[in-house]
């Protein structure tokens, strides 16, 4: 999922910036599916439409969301899982511990980041939004 966002992205990249762009996610299997579809998230801003025809031939339209990230997020994701613990982390971001739990639970939540056996992990979806 995650070579197939980066891939897309690319390819959105790549593509005029006066030219609009249509993404249907209709073919292919679901990972790639899935993979197309943070690509557009994480490109919203050059997507025109997201579209899925349905198994009736109903076209569904998907909602434009958004994987962008402000610094403070970015720099989070970027040195969690190099870091021992959350006080390092924050020293070396130099934001106060609240600030730190306040914006790693932001991220949890959102889906960007895992707890796993007491460490943090980035997950796919953290890894599309950071390219």
């Amino acid at each position: 999922m995650l070579s197939v966002a980066k891939d897309v992205i690319e390819i959105i990249k790549s593509i005029p910036k006066n030219d609009e762009v249509y993404i249907d996610i209709s073919q292919g299997r679901k990972t790639q599916a899935f993979g197309v579809l943070f690509a557009c998230y994480k490109m919203s801003n050059r997507i025109k439409e997201i579209m899925y025809w349905g198994d009736d031939k109903n076209l569904i339209i998907f909602p434009k969301l958004t994987l962008e990230l402000n610094e403070d997020d970015k720099n989070i994701l970027k040195k969690i899982e190099k870091s021992e613990s959350i006080t390092e982390l924050v020293d070396n971001l130099r934001i106060s511990r609240a600030k730190g739990y306040r914006l790693i639970k932001n991220l949890e939540m959102k889906g960007f980041l895992i707890k796993e056996n007491g460490k943090y992990k980035i997950t796919d979806a953290g890894k599309i939004a950071l390219l």
